[in-house]
């Protein structure tokens, strides 16, 4: 590699004769004279970055004085854990020195090996540009023998004459695209956006697995379960260096809640077995990674006092949690609280049967029981979903869940009937069941769209749909009217009986779309490039119930109550209706 001309000379050299400028650059044609023991040095810090980070290295501290770099033993082991394995991912606490430490590497990786194409990307512009910044002052205050010179000295990027370049970019969904690229570092992934992260990935990773020599370097504090770093740090092998991290406790309660009942789900076609086998298929571009966590009170000076001195700060304990202890909490100030979010986990289950239509129905049908099904309609042009949520009641446990963007407006009124028909068809058949008994109440969100769903019912016959359509009250017209009031209303009505443990969510589908569901102005809705359609369905499903509730004088003390989790009573097969 070229750093400077050699001579087999030890005399020392004052620094004014190196002929450095006053930034720190090497100038343009300067040589200096190089001894043996420079030589030594470098072969030292060529095959070992912890020896020339903590030699060589200098950062400023807390008061803005430069001093040697002295890494932490978690950060040793971190550099360590850099060099053996190709693909890491590494989940630490806020402030612990991890993009300081990514920095160095970076920095010797550069030096050291000629003809390197490093790429740093970070959630935000100026975070980029600060790790690039780093990385030039670092450089600066290195010995001048040691030091490769720079041919190229831009805000995001700086060459050496040994051909390898850094460069900084802000995290998009064509960062890296059409760049070869050995050493990839991503900083800060679960703070991107997912609609960018996930077109993100899908540009870089080509890249950065089309030679086995490629490096990537993925560095993060914690934000929600759902994001694509959360998928990566879940599928990962764990560095035996790596310290105990407390989020695998929240995985493995949430896994054995589930698993209290197992059934093989029944598809009633191929064709959805098949969608869902792709849907739960593991995505490969997020495995073969190596996971290295350090826990908060490997920093020097953190313990229980500082934990107490945080909190008492105004962090909140969520806040603690997510930032320190580096559990699964989103950030975002969504409907449901992130603890809740967490927990919720536990009550997921995959549908028991799949019908020919993409229906996931989640519990068995009962006799004698009521239920609530409500129809969030959509223009079925590939746009936003059309949505079905089927609650039992009073427990308000989820029972069925349906979503189409391809249905129009015919097919989703037709998609009610037979949701409707399968319920009462089951009941019926049940020895069990009272004769003529139909506690089966549905409704349609009137705005807009609705009208025609409505309209497509009263042209076929409310006696074709099985059980009783529900209006608003005072409104003449049918179904449910809704404004961004009632919207709102209800939506925190739905958090509340979350919350409280009065509702009882099944779908996957559904919770990930709580995670993301947020409050923008003076209304919840999804995160930019989310969906809420199935979390709309459920919103709707609760202003159904209270106005089951005004209408139905026998059910609004059984539903207005607080309810528990009540016997899951005589479990029946379902009777398939078309």
């Amino acid at each position: 590699m070229t750093f400077v001309q050699f001579y087999n000379d030890s005399q020392d050299i004052e620094p004014a004769q190196y002929g450095e400028d006053e930034t720190g650059r090497i100038p343009e044609g300067w040589t200096y004279p190089f001894s043996w023991d420079h030589q030594i040095e470098i072969a030292k810090c060529t095959v070992d970055p912890i020896y020339f980070i903590e030699r060589y290295i200098r950062v400023a501290n807390a008061q803005g004085q430069l001093i040697p770099f002295k890494l932490y033993p978690f950060q040793k082991r971190l550099l360590r854990h850099y060099i053996t394995y190709n693909k890491t991912v590494s989940i630490i606490a806020r402030q612990s020195g991890k993009t300081q430490s990514a920095a160095a590497f970076l920095l010797w990786y550069a030096m050291f090996k000629p003809k390197q194409k490093i790429l740093i990307a970070s959630h935000k512009g100026d975070a980029a540009k600060d790790i690039m910044q780093r990385i030039k002052d670092m450089y600066v205050e290195l010995p001048k023998w040691i030091k490769p010179k720079d041919t190229e000295w831009n805000v995001f990027s700086i060459k050496f004459a040994n051909d390898s370049k850094i460069e900084a970019e802000t995290t998009t969904e064509n960062t890296g695209r059409g760049k070869t690229i050995t050493l990839f570092y991503c900083d800060e992934l679960a703070f991107v956006r997912p609609n960018i992260a996930n077109g993100f990935w899908t540009s870089i990773f080509p890249t950065i697995t089309s030679s086995s020599d490629r490096r990537c370097i993925i560095t993060s504090t914690a934000n929600t379960d759902e994001d694509l770093f959360a998928r990566i740090w879940l599928n990962c092998k764990k560095n035996p260096e790596s310290s105990p991290w407390l989020g695998a406790k929240d995985i493995e309660a949430s896994k054995q809640e589930v698993e209290e009942e197992k059934y093989e789900t029944l598809y009633e076609d191929e064709a959805q077995l098949k969608l869902i086998e792709r849907e739960n298929e593991a995505d490969s571009s997020v495995q073969g990674f190596w996971g290295f966590h350090a826990h908060w009170t490997e920093v020097p000076n953190r313990d229980e006092n500082f934990r107490i001195g945080v909190l008492s700060s105004g962090v909140t304990e969520a806040e603690w949690q997510r930032d320190f202890e580096c559990r699964f909490l989103t950030k975002d100030e969504t409907l449901i609280s992130a603890g809740k979010l967490l927990a919720l986990n536990s009550t997921i289950r995959p549908p028991r049967f799949v019908d020919r239509w993409g229906g996931r129905w989640f519990e068995y049908i009962k006799p004698n029981t009521a239920y609530a099904v409500a129809l969030d309609p959509s223009e079925g042009v590939g746009r936003d979903d059309a949505c079905i949520q089927v609650f039992e009641l009073p427990t308000l446990k989820q029972v069925m869940e349906w979503s189409s963007n391809t249905f129009d407006q015919n097919d989703q009124a037709k998609m009610l009937m037979r949701t409707l028909g399968k319920i009462y068809a089951t009941q019926n058949a049940d020895p069990e069941h009272d004769p003529g008994r139909c506690d089966i109440y549905y409704s349609v969100e009137r705005n807009g769209l609705g009208v025609g769903i409505l309209t497509a019912i009263q042209n076929a016959g409310e006696h074709d749909f099985p059980g009783w359509l529900i209006d608003s009250a005072g409104n003449k017209s049918r179904g449910l009217l809704t404004t961004s009031t009632t919207k709102k209303r209800f939506a925190i009505e739905m958090a509340s009986l979350l919350e409280r443990n009065l509702m009882t969510i099944r779908s996957k589908r559904l919770l990930s779309q709580l995670k993301v569901f947020v409050q923008r102005g003076q209304k919840f809705e999804a995160k930019p490039g989310e969906r809420d359609d199935l979390v709309m369905g459920v919103i709707l499903l609760c202003q159904l119930v209270e106005e089951v509730r005004f209408n139905e004088g026998d059910l609004d003390d059984r539903i207005s109550v607080d309810l528990v989790d009540e016997p899951e009573g005589n479990d029946v097969p379902f009777l398939i209706y078309t």
